[in-house]
C-alpha cells in the first residue's frame, strides 16, 4: 500500500488519529523525505471482501511521546514504535518494526483479549475510603 492508497482508504479517513499523527505518517506531496510510511497492509476477515484494519510500518518519526490517537484511549507514538494498527475506531502503536507483532496485536483486538481502554477510577464510597486510610 502506498501513501495515495492510504489517503483514500475509508479506514484511514474514519480512524481516530490526531492531526499530528496523520501528518507523521503522511506528509504533503512535496515533503516526501519526511513521510514515515514505509509499507502498509490491508487486513480482511476470513470470507469478507472489504478490509477492516490497516497495519502500517513506519520509519523513523518525530512524534516521540506525542499522541497519535486521543480516543477511545490516549495512544502516544514512542521512539521505538515502528508499526501502527489502524481500525475505524481504534489506533494501536506497536513497539518494533516487525509487522507480525502488529498482526498479533490486531488478533488480540479481534478476539477481545486486547486490554480495554483506560477509564477513570470509580470513586470509593465514603466509608471505604476512611477504612483504607487506617491500613
Amino acid at each position: 500500500m502506498d501513501s495515495l492508497e492510504l489517503l483514500t482508504s475509508p479506514i484511514w479517513q474514519l480512524a481516530p488519529l490526531t492531526k499530528r499523527g496523520r501528518e507523521a505518517v503522511l506528509r504533503p506531496a512535496g515533503d516526501t523525505l519526511r513521510a514515515a510510511l514505509v509499507a502498509g497492509w490491508r487486513v480482511r476477515r476470513l470470507g469478507e471482501a472489504d478490509p477492516f484494519a490497516l497495519v502500517l510500518r513506519l520509519k523513523d518519526h518525530l512524534m516521540h511521546g506525542r499522541l497519535v490517537s486521543a480516543s477511545p484511549e490516549r495512544m502516544p507514538l514512542e521512539f521505538m514504535d515502528r508499526c501502527l494498527v489502524v481500525t475505524a475506531t481504534q489506533v494501536i502503536a506497536v513497539h518494533g518494526s516487525d509487522e507480525t507483532w502488529a498482526l498479533s496485536q490486531l488478533g488480540d483486538v479481534i478476539v477481545g483479549t486486547y486490554p480495554a481502554p483506560r477509564r477513570r477510577a470509580r470513586p470509593l464510597p465514603e466509608g471505604d475510603a476512611e477504612a483504607l486510610s487506617w491500613l
